[in-house]
């Protein structure tokens, strides 16, 4: 005979969801049977596989005549033991009956510890407390419920049974038919009201990335992160809760009743959330780029972790160039190698002229890459081969993004910014199992941010690399003759632009990795970008390349450096007397400087 052991809370408005009275329940039993009119009867079962630790499960609404009025099937989720994988599919359950406007329903399970968890006659295992609260809570909003075990006795099941028990059977069946299929693939995603416990992992579809709870080496916190599944040293690329770490191994990560992304503490207490702007149902998906996104039922990204990375830029990102926000930090540094909360390392891009990568050390430059003049960054030869294959400068709706390409897609190759502030290129090798570092920046006394300071030039292999550019000289020149170059180079002779009886002119000072903080203005050639830089006194210098356009600087010249190979031509503006037989343009009043000499000779 099948019989249910059942709960009932006809007021449930009144009910505090804190503390939970076994009192305000009253047992019964009775033969299983349809609900009273007016109350719809939902059923809820679950297969699990402890093998996989992935769950499953649907429900049966129907009304007091058997009518089945709605049926769903839960998506594969991850769950420690099957009473844990009957409460999800309970609070999945209840959660379905709000989204469907049922005001009045009787819930029914073959899990006695969840009911009784539920309904306050026994705590049950802690590791479904968070559920069964959220349950409790969830079950306030109803007019009227039941929750109620089923359970069978002995060889009386097929002789008394509910009045169409071949449906509800069926219903059963096709149920677990249907989960039977979804499992043939390990879950990828969080559906709302799952929970994801310290020891569980969720896993890309193609199996690359991994999520879940880790603790770097030589701690005990416990953090969520992403990592990768087929590189056998753990290789942590994100973070979630960077600031916020876990003691313990009772953490849990859950899609909340907001629809956000939660990690919530051994005490169910929220340590870290995605705080979107979210409205109805949300799923947390572990896309094969390891991209962890949150989707709304019309999978709408509201939410996605590549916009919030932490340390790493993976070939699957794009890094942002956007003129109108500016230096963009996008990834930032673990505090130290055991220690993933933000360190005092960043790096990302600054658009401003030609975007360049930068690495900054708190508010202050570290080191940078040149400007990319439409093929490679101009600053870094020694990653030309590399670079000029992999990186590329998009647009789309969004603006400007570089994406990286490698040459054989089976590569893991991947980009981060060190603890101590290295920018490192790293790929992966399988026969030795260690990450191999194919280039690390900054790497060379003149790749440090402005080595030899305002207006000087840092010359790479050049036993005195720090000189002055030509028309400056050291500021000091005592703590420069001692190697102390920060404070630069200044003019020997100050500019005539506004002199009418002299003039300037400009030094051409070739392959170099430009200045920073340059300026571009759309010209036709380089005799216009000459003269909008002749035309304006505050104009310091130009240069002209055709994947850039014109650059112009207004200010000191910083961090120029002279390359071993490559780079581009400086035009320096100089006082007239420093030009010498260096002569490139000059003007005066209109007229051309080689024209003003010939009739200073013909006078």
């Amino acid at each position: 005979m099948a019989c249910s052991q059942f709960w009932e809370y006809k007021d449930a408005s009144s009910l505090s969801h804190s503390n939970l009275s076994p009192g305000l329940f009253v047992p019964s039993f009775s033969h299983w049977m349809p609900p009273t009119d007016g109350v719809v009867k939902c059923n809820v079962d679950e297969p699990f596989f402890s093998s996989s630790h992935v769950g499953g499960g649907g429900a049966v609404f129907q009304d007091s005549r058997g009518t089945i009025l709605q049926t769903v099937v839960f998506s594969p989720f991850s769950a420690t033991t099957a009473t844990v994988a009957e409460a999800i599919c309970v609070r999945k359950a209840v959660l379905w009956a709000i989204s469907s406007s049922f005001a009045r329903v009787w819930f029914e399970c073959d899990s006695m510890i969840v009911i009784q968890a539920v309904s306050g006659v026994a705590p049950g295992p802690l590791e479904i407390h968070l559920v069964v609260f959220d349950v409790q809570v969830t079950l306030r909003r109803f007019n009227f419920y039941r929750i109620s075990h089923v359970y069978r006795t002995d060889g009386e099941m097929m002789s008394n049974s509910y009045r169409s028990p071949a449906r509800v059977y069926l219903c059963s069946f096709l149920f677990i038919s249907q989960i039977l299929v979804l499992f043939s693939q390990a879950a990828n995603n969080i559906p709302q009201g799952q929970l994801v416990r310290d020891g569980e992992t969720i896993l890309s579809s193609g199996e690359n990335f991994v999520l879940g709870f880790f603790s770097p080496e030589n701690s005990t916190s416990r953090y969520v992160g992403i990592w990768y599944k087929k590189v056998s040293e753990q290789t942590v690329i994100w973070v979630a809760n960077r600031e916020s770490p876990i003691s313990g191994k009772n953490g849990t990560l859950t899609v909340g009743n907001d629809g956000n992304l939660l990690i919530a503490d051994g005490n169910g207490k929220s340590v870290w959330s995605t705080n979107a702007s979210i409205s109805g149902n949300s799923t947390a998906v572990l896309q094969e780029s390891a991209d962890l996104v949150l989707n709304n039922d019309t999978n709408h990204v509201l939410w996605q972790s590549f916009a919030h990375p932490t340390d790493t830029f993976l070939t699957t990102m794009k890094a942002y160039a956007n003129d109108q926000i500016g230096e963009i930090r996008s990834f930032t540094s673990w505090k130290s190698p055991n220690d993933p909360s933000p360190g005092n390392y960043s790096m990302g891009i600054d658009p401003r002229g030609s975007p360049q990568i930068v690495v900054w050390e708190q508010n202050k430059r570290r080191w940078r890459s040149g400007h990319w003049d439409g093929q490679f960054f101009m600053g870094a030869p020694r990653i030309k081969a590399l670079y000029s294959y992999g990186f590329k400068l998009n647009n789309d709706a969004d603006g400007e993004y570089f994406t990286y390409t490698t040459m054989n897609t089976t590569q893991i190759v991947r980009f981060m910014i060190t603890w101590d502030g290295f920018g490192e290129h790293l790929f992966w090798e399988e026969s030795n199992k260690n990450w191999t570092v194919l280039h690390k920046e900054p790497s060379v006394q003149c790749d440090e941010y402005n080595k030899c300071g305002n207006f000087g030039l840092c010359t790479v292999g050049d036993s005195q690399f720090c000189t002055c550019i030509e028309g400056f000289e050291a500021h000091n020149t005592s703590q420069w003759n001692n190697g102390n170059w920060s404070g630069g180079c200044v003019r020997r002779t100050p500019l005539q632009c506004d002199n009418s009886t002299s003039s300037d002119g400009f030094l051409a000072v070739e392959g170099l990795k430009f200045p920073d903080y340059a300026d571009t203005v759309t010209v036709k050639n380089i005799s216009e970008c000459q003269t909008k830089c002749l035309t304006n006194c505050s104009c310091i210098a130009y240069a002209y390349l055709e994947g850039i356009d014109c650059m112009i600087w207004g200010g000191d010249l910083l961090d120029v450096e002279r390359l071993e190979e490559g780079g581009g031509t400086l035009y320096v503006r100089v006082a007239e007397s420093e030009l010498g037989k260096m002569i490139i343009i000059a003007v005066v009043f209109g007229l051309n400087f080689e024209d003003r000499i010939q009739a200073r000779k013909s006078g």
